[in-house]
């Protein structure tokens, strides 16, 4: 369904994007590891955002996996790890279908229509590997 991450689409994304107290997405920004009932656990987060109101790490899975046990475990434990730098944790998963929509048409019609020299360059990434919704 999406060129980014096959079925959660990116729509949240291009929102955080448009969000002027987002200022840098990095995606995967760096490797965690914590010992999680005496086992090594690694995770690298999907995305990282610099806010206003400080680093925000979001992690993005498909609705239906959020309730496997290890899904569920890896966030847990990825969450205590942000959290205890003082960092917000956050889990996107499909947005509405409607809303989906209409962000793609918006971010895929500025590249269509030449708009996109003034919108900012992670967008223009993203609708670039975007469909045209217009055929």
């Amino acid at each position: 369904m999406d060129c980014l991450f096959g079925d959660v689409p990116p729509a949240w994304l291009l929102d955080a994007d448009f969000d002027r107290s987002v200022s840098r997405i990095v995606a995967q920004p760096f490797l965690m590891a914590a010992r999680v009932d005496g086992v090594v656990r690694r995770h690298i987060p999907d995305f990282l955002l610099l806010t206003g109101s400080g680093p925000l790490v979001v992690d993005v899975k498909p609705a239906r996996r959020l309730c496997r046990p290890e899904v569920a475990s890896s966030f847990a434990w990825s969450r205590q790890v942000v959290e205890s730098r003082g960092w917000r944790f956050k889990v996107r998963s499909e947005p509405d279908p409607v809303r989906l929509e209409n962000t793609r048409s918006f971010g895929c019609s500025l590249l269509r229509d030449h708009t996109c020299r003034s919108a900012p360059s992670r967008v223009l990434c993203l609708c670039r590997s975007c469909a045209d919704p217009f055929g």
